[in-house]
């Protein structure tokens, strides 16, 4: 998918299992592997444990699976550093003024050293219930919380990035 072309902590890849004229292609292995028995046959996962997508084939579809399992696709190729995350607002979110949470989350984890742009893709996937977002320690831990309904209790912690929806009051 040319879409995620210049991100680099995702692999979307093809395999030839045959040719055009039915013979052995050079991807017959992966093929073999995944046991392959039609096309297109897409699975998902980390490769010693796939699972097979049973989702639409449109562009749209697919994009959209891939954003909500994997994180929005990369603009410039650059991986998630630990050393400088970036943590420039998405569109539609602004990043408060100091780091921190409000009281009243939902837990979203995406684990394994999320981003900023991963955790607004789990917010977007509530819609406009999702009024913001925080994570901790991004690109290190990057554990994603999402607060559905409401923004409360906002409290100061070192190392949480907080990102609300502007048209979502703060309760104190």
């Amino acid at each position: 998918m040319a879409d995620y072309e210049n991100t680099t902590d995702v692999l979307i890849a093809t395999a030839q299992c045959q040719d055009q004229w039915k013979h052995r292609g050079s991807g017959k292995g992966v093929c073999n592997l995944y046991g392959t028995t039609r096309y297109p046959h897409i699975v998902y996962g980390s490769p010693d444990n796939v699972t097979e997508y049973k989702g639409a084939r449109d562009h749209a579809s697919l994009l959209a699976f891939a954003k909500a399992h994997v994180g929005q696709p990369g603009s410039d190729g650059t991986p998630c550093d630990p050393d400088a995350p970036n943590t420039t607002a998405p569109l539609g979110f602004e990043l408060m003024p100091e780091q921190g949470w409000w009281a009243n989350y939902t837990r979203v984890s995406r684990g394994s050293n999320g981003s900023v742009a991963q955790c607004a893709a789990a917010c977007e996937e509530h819609g406009m219930e999702c009024a913001g977002f925080h994570v901790w320690k991004p690109c290190v831990i990057g554990d994603c919380y999402v607060f559905l309904g409401g923004l409360e209790s906002f409290s100061a912690h070192d190392g949480a990035f907080a990102y609300r929806r502007p048209e979502h009051e703060i309760t104190i």
